[in-house]
């Protein structure tokens, strides 16, 4: 209607003619409404009288999970399709009317205002009640809707029915009191089916917050019983009665007065009436009392501006003071809807930004990736504190917009504190940090003037993820490219700190960033020397006819930088400002001049250049200060006559989904079909199970199947060669119950990097901090029985690998390609680039330069040793192409090199990753598992060709395994216990250590809530017989406890219950 004021309100008048815009937001409730626009309850799409149309985007509405005087709301009859039903809220549009005539649902006509339209019950019945010899529905059969022709009743849902019993809501309880939604009506048996996920077999379960945990667990333990209100559902949840009470939160007399008790109330609200008044300072609106229906609106510590309705609703089991705050939920049950998904994501994301945990989180991870990586607790705040108020002052100037969470505010108090900015603290020698790879290698190219080649005006930098570990948007994970908290080896452990950018920095990483930098200076972006470039097409990309500093022959671009007239010491000065900004000490300068003024005029700048990209001052941004002497070189032990070990530490990362490694298959109780049940569509089928069967002594089942892409694994256990290890994982207690878990658990539950971490080091109460199982194994065998272990990383460290003593603090990191040399190109640079990375003054040198200078050094020691010794081995078998495999091979070559190493003891760890399988789980991990099997098989191959098969022991575990049950996009979920293996030609294998669960229901005492198994067997369960079958030798004593108090800080807790290397050696 063109008078109506909403027609008004869409029509945006301008000088007598409507604009209508695309977008018209309504900023208050209209009043008044015309014609059919009084008649309905909402609408969808509105018609304007001159053809315009607009669609409705209301506002989210928020619904409660259980509500009273439910009536049902019913499918139509289709053919071949089953009616479905559940219980709706009468007071919400989610339903459209139908009316029957003479009560007869087979003639059935709708009753709507427009098409698609939604009404309340009430609405429904006064419209079949206004049309001649039509009412409401009341039989309980579907409704026959006689006018659906031509489309008409396409996507219509559901109906609204009037039956006499009324429809029920219960209250599905999970073991650890987590609640679903069961709707149910008896008169529909054998009629229609209720919609799945109000269905009694629902596992759409959400936490409450119980007002008696003791009476919640005398419910559960009775449930079921004659004296008991509620019944058992067949996953063993308890399905009880429930009962609704609705109540005002405040009375008028007694009104909150501060935004603490307002912010308190449960319930949040969108719109609010129309009166409103202050009391205190809360913001009152009513629409004439104060009840249920009043809004309180007051101001947060952020300044946002919140809504909480003034409604306690509690939901009471019935006939017991039982009870939980009744939930709320955007989605519609009835129709859910991408709107209200985005809605209540977007509310979800709300909570966590407004939470009083963001700004200093925030403010911590800033300051580290400006350059601070351990901020004062003063400057953690300040920046919080820019954060949370959206405003930071410095010298006068106001920066930020005054709203919480501006990063214009936040960024400017990361920058101008004083913590930031003194330079006074660069003498500090904790403060500062590494810098990041990346961030190298583009600040040499804009302080020094790169310009590209015409002919590649976008230069392209290959392969620096692989390379350097660090590449703009290649970050490897969703954890980016390094933890906030790693805690490197060497100094910076020990002076308690973490550098989160020094988990880039292994010994291949810093080799591949000084040569590629090196030969950038030396070359410009070309094809060779490491380089990160590529050549011009049609030259040649060899670099023994370049010269230093002499940009030709199809670079693709190069530095232009111009060296200031005068003598070598401006121009090393003037390079130190650039590449260190001015931190370079004396000594090294003094370096870097002699070797400026030995090369001569042409050269010489080029190779200070060279020099300077390797110092300390340029790789972190703290000073040091030399003392003069060298650093000491690698030696070798003397040769070792004892027989060699080793064992191969393969972390699968991400969490694996292991119940699908081992499921059951012959058992005396019903657990195969529990797996089923528990597992539905990310279960193995029927016949995937029937590949490979196992037998088991000792487990719930007699036979298990083994996941049917693990051809070689299967094998292996059948030929006695492998151990699973069933339900294993981190336990800090040996009274750990589902019911106390999280009170005796420090561990970070479901967490990657915290339960990674414990898979590796077991050291939760920090008994021995910055030290993993196998590191300390290392220390053991070295200090009491005298071998001369090695410990190594593939492609990357690994906690696991360091212990306390100084041969194992700082593991050896090869790369999966082998071992590069320092400067391929032979510039003449290495001799000096030691020496600026001599031995520095502890008291007045920076912790991070420090770090750097002992790590480039010995970095140089470990490539000249394996380039040497690698370059003699050769593999027997073809290398799978898989990332894996070529980690093994590399792996392999190594363990070749133990006599000119002069090892009798390796450990190593590699690492696979991939296995967060939150969606598409099963086809996902069975390119996976075919990945592992097929590199294990090359491996073994590789070993007995070696004739090591029999001394390595290889241990594959994850940071956890995964839910048993699903998720909604076909994936799993993080979890606990997992179910992992050993193998090796000293193993006895065939055999199932462990126990697997048996119960996979959700009331199992393992299961602490949406399928996450509790371990019944701890981490130290692999670790002590491998620390023993290690330490066996000729004429030597076994471990002690207190030896394996060392390897085990949690020896003492499981000792009585951990196995010894007979049950798992041969």
């Amino acid at each position: 209607d063109a008078e109506s004021e909403l027609h008004a309100a869409l029509c945006k008048e301008v000088d007598g003619y409507c604009t209508f815009p695309a977008v018209v937001t309504l900023d208050h409730d209209l009043e008044s409404c015309t014609g059919l626009e009084c008649q309905v309850d909402t609408v969808r799409t509105v018609e304007l009288v001159n053809g315009f149309n607009y669609e409705y985007v209301r506002r989210p509405c928020v619904h409660q999970a259980f509500y009273e005087d439910a009536k049902i709301i019913k499918s139509r009859k289709r053919r071949n399709r089953i009616p479905r039903f559940m219980c709706a809220n009468p007071g919400v549009d989610d339903a459209q009317a139908a009316c029957c005539k003479n009560s007869r649902p087979e003639r059935a006509w709708r009753e709507q205002s427009y098409f698609g339209e939604r009404v309340v019950f009430e609405t429904a019945k006064a419209r079949c009640a206004a049309r001649d010899r039509f009412e409401m529905c009341i039989e309980p059969d579907s409704l026959n809707v006689r006018d659906c022709e031509l489309g008409a009743c396409e996507n219509d849902g559901f109906y609204w029915a009037d039956l006499a019993e009324g429809c029920t809501l219960q209250a599905k309880i999970r073991e650890d009191g987590r609640v679903a939604v069961v709707h149910s009506q008896t008169s529909q048996e054998n009629l229609s089916t209720v919609v799945d996920h109000v269905g009694e077999d629902t596992k759409s379960f959400f936490v409450v917050n119980w007002n008696d945990r003791s009476g919640l667990s005398e419910l559960l333990g009775n449930c079921g019983t004659p004296e008991s209100i509620c019944t058992k559902t067949e996953d063993e949840s308890c399905l009880c009665p429930v009962e609704v009470v609705s109540k005002p939160a405040f009375e008028a007399s007694s009104l909150p007065t501060s935004s603490t008790e307002v912010l308190d109330l449960p319930y949040a609200a969108i719109g609010v009436p129309a009166l409103e008044f202050k009391n205190g300072s809360v913001t009152v609106h009513t629409s004439g009392t104060v009840d249920i229906d009043a809004v309180f609106q007051v101001t947060d510590h952020t300044g946002k501006t919140c809504y909480r309705k003034n409604l306690l609703s509690t939901v009471f089991i019935r006939t017991t003071a039982l009870s939980f705050l009744n939930p709320i939920h955007m989605i519609s049950v009835a129709e859910p809807n991408v709107r209200d998904v985005l809605a209540e994501t977007e509310e979800a994301i709300n909570q966590l930004f407004h939470n009083t945990n963001t700004a200093p989180f925030i403010a911590i991870r800033m300051a580290q990736r400006f350059g601070v990586s351990n901020p004062s607790p003063r400057y953690v705040n300040e920046i919080a504190t820019a954060f949370r108020m959206g405003r930071y002052s410095f010298a006068g100037e106001s920066y930020g917009s005054g709203k919480y969470g501006n990063l214009g505010a936040t960024i400017a108090a990361v920058l101008l504190d004083s913590e930031a900015r003194d330079s006074l603290l660069d003498a500090d020698p904790y403060h500062g940090s590494v810098r990041e790879p990346l961030i190298k290698v583009l600040h040499v190219m804009r302080a020094l003037d790169f310009k590209a080649d015409p002919a590649a005006p976008y230069p392209i930098l290959k392969n620096m993820a692989s390379r350097i570990k660090q590449m703009a948007h290649a970050i490897p994970n969703v954890f980016s490219f390094f933890k906030p908290e790693f805690e490197a080896d060497g100094v910076i452990a020990s002076s308690s700190l973490v550098s989160p950018e020094a988990a880039a920095h292994n010994t291949p990483e810093i080799i591949n960033l000084c040569n590629g930098l090196i030969s950038l200076i030396k070359y410009g972006l070309v094809n060779c020397a490491d380089n990160f470039g590529t050549t011009l097409a049609g030259h040649k990309s060899r670099c023994s006819g370049r010269k230093r500093g002499r940009f030709k022959d199809g670079s693709s671009g190069h530095l232009t930088f111009s060296m200031p007239e005068g003598d070598a010491d401006s121009v090393v000065n003037k390079l130190a400002t650039l590449l260190t900004s001015g931190r370079l000490n004396q000594h090294s300068r003094g370096i870097i001049k002699d070797s400026y003024l030995n090369a001569g005029p042409e050269e010489g700048p080029v190779k200070a250049q060279e020099l300077i990209v390797t110092t300390a001052e340029f790789h972190t941004t703290g000073t040091t200060t030399k003392d003069g002497d060298d650093r000491p070189t690698l030696s070798l032990p003397p040769a070792t006559a004892r027989g060699y070990k080793a064992t191969i530490f393969v972390m699968l990362a991400g969490g694996i989904d292991s119940f699908n490694i081992v499921t059951p298959h012959t058992c005396d109780n019903n657990l195969v079909d529990q797996y089923e049940r528990e597992r539905r569509s990310v279960m193995l089928s029927r016949e995937e199970r029937e590949k490979h069967v196992i037998d088991a002594e000792g487990q719930p089942c007699t036979k298990f199947s083994v996941h049917p892409d693990f051809n070689f694994v299967a094998k292996l256990y059948e030929e006695g060669e492998l151990a699973f290890y069933m339900n294993t994982g981190v336990l800090d207690s040996n009274e750990t119950t589902k019911e106390n878990y999280r009170e005796v658990t420090p561990t970070g539950l479901f967490a990657h990097n915290l339960m990674q971490n414990e898979a590796k080091r077991g050291d939760p109460f920090l008994e021995q901090p910055r030290t993993g199982y196998l590191g300390r194994l290392c220390d053991v065998l070295a200090s009491k029985f005298g071998y001369q272990p090695g410990t190594l990383g593939i492609n990357g460290g690994s906690v696991a690998l360091v212990g306390n003593e100084a041969a194992t603090r700082s593991p050896t990191v090869v790369n999966e390609n082998g071992a590069k040399p320092f400067d391929p190109s032979n510039g003449g640079i290495t001799r000096d680039a030691i020496a600026l990375n001599a031995q520095n003054n502890l008291a007045r040198s920076n912790v991070f330069g420090e770090w750097w200078s002992d790590r480039f050094n010995r970095g140089l020691n470990e490539v000249e040793l394996f380039a040497n010794i690698l370059s003699e081995t050769t593999l027997s078998n073809q290398v799978p192409d898989y990332k894996l495999s070529q980690r093994f091979a590399s792996l392999a070559k190594i363990i070749q090199t133990k006599d000119d190493r002069r090892s009798d003891r390796d450990v190593f760890a590699v690492t696979m990753g991939g296995f967060d399988t939150h969606s598409n789980m099963k086809p996902r991990t069975s390119a996976l598992f075919k990945e592992l099997d097929n590199s294990l098989e090359f491996l073994k191959a590789e070993l007995v060709e070696q004739d090591l098969w029999d001394k390595a022991t290889i241990v594959l575990v994850s940071d956890f395994g995964r839910t048993l049950t699903p998720n909604n996009n076909e994936g799993t979920d993080h979890a606990w216990a997992g179910n992992y293996a050993v193998m090796g030609g000293s193993v006895k294998g065939g055999q199932a250590l462990g126990k697997y669960p048996d119960d996979l229901t959700a009331s199992s005492y393992l299961n602490v809530g949406r399928g996450r198994f509790m371990p019944t067997t701890p981490w130290e369960g692999i670790w002590k017989p491998v620390a023993e079958w290690m330490a066996q030798g000729d004429g030597l004593d076994p471990l002690t406890e207190s030896d394996l108090r060392k390897i085990m800080p949690k020896y003492d807790i499981f000792k009585s219950s951990l196995y010894s290397w007979e049950d798992l050696f041969k």
